[in-house]
């Protein structure tokens, strides 16, 4: 037994009325036919419509889990001893300080940054003013990050008021988990 099909089509003439009849009877809707009659056109459209909203199928879950690692070396710089740093950076992550020194694996960067926050630095507190997380592959994600320093004395009798750090953090996905693999930080002068 046939089913009955209306015809809603808008065709006009009777032969584009057929037409639609035909591609409706046997299962091939308007797109199709044209995907079939346009191939090129129609990869191109296809193609363009995946890659517009593309994000290398990170959800907002990654996202946040990416602000999670900022968040965790923040809370060790402001603490100084960073006691959780094994669970939030890979063993060869690289610290860039606001001078150019280059630090290579954690151990070395821990050798430098702990005396620093616990001394020096010890009671200087970061706060995040902005951040925006982009994905460059469904395992890399960049974070910039605008901090706020609380004020400091560096070396004796320079005073460090209202500083505020633009801080790029390289965070990666091993294992399912993001972590931190290089960080640099810059202070940013006003103008």
């Amino acid at each position: 037994m046939k089913n009955k099909v209306t015809l809603t089509t808008g065709a006009t003439s009777a032969m584009y009325k057929a037409t639609a009849l035909v591609y409706i009877k046997n299962g091939v809707t308007g797109l199709e036919h044209f995907c079939k009659t346009n191939r090129r056109v129609c990869l191109l459209i296809f193609l363009a419509i995946i890659l517009s909203n593309t994000s290398f199928g990170q959800s907002s879950k990654d996202e946040q889990l990416v602000k999670n690692v900022v968040l965790a070396y923040q809370d060790d710089y402001n603490d100084g001893a960073f006691k959780n740093v094994e669970s939030y950076t890979t063993k060869n992550w690289e610290h860039i300080n606001p001078i150019g020194g280059i630090t290579k694996g954690r151990d070395e960067v821990m050798k430098e940054l702990r005396p620093l926050c616990q001394t020096i630095l010890k009671g200087v507190t970061l706060t995040v003013e902005s951040m925006t997380v982009r994905f460059l592959s469904p395992t890399v994600a960049i974070a910039n990050v605008v901090h706020k320093c609380s004020d400091y004395e560096f070396p004796a009798g320079v005073k460090h008021q209202n500083e505020r750090h633009m801080k790029t953090y390289i965070i990666v996905k091993k294992q399912n988990k993001w972590l931190l693999i290089l960080d640099q930080n810059t202070i940013i002068v006003a103008h």
